[in-house]
């Protein structure tokens, strides 16, 4: 869980970060931590529930996340 409020079924590889280029190819660094970056549901694990969104009260920026 991530804040309490948001569960990662199946998992998700992150890490802290100060910045996107501390989070690798296609990563981006959002509240102090990588996700995947996206513009799409097609680049997300669709299967598990991942799906192309903004982080709930956080921002414009789009990554791979549980929900929508």
């Amino acid at each position: 869980d991530m804040w309490g409020f948001i569960s990662f079924p199946g998992g998700y590889c992150t890490g802290f970060c100060g910045s996107d280029a501390e989070c690798g190819p296609g990563g981006g660094c959002d509240v102090g931590q990588c996700f995947l970056r996206c513009t799409s549901d097609a680049e997300c694990r669709t299967s598990g529930g991942y799906t192309c969104h903004a982080l709930p009260f956080i921002g414009p920026d789009t990554y791979c996340l549980p929900g929508g």
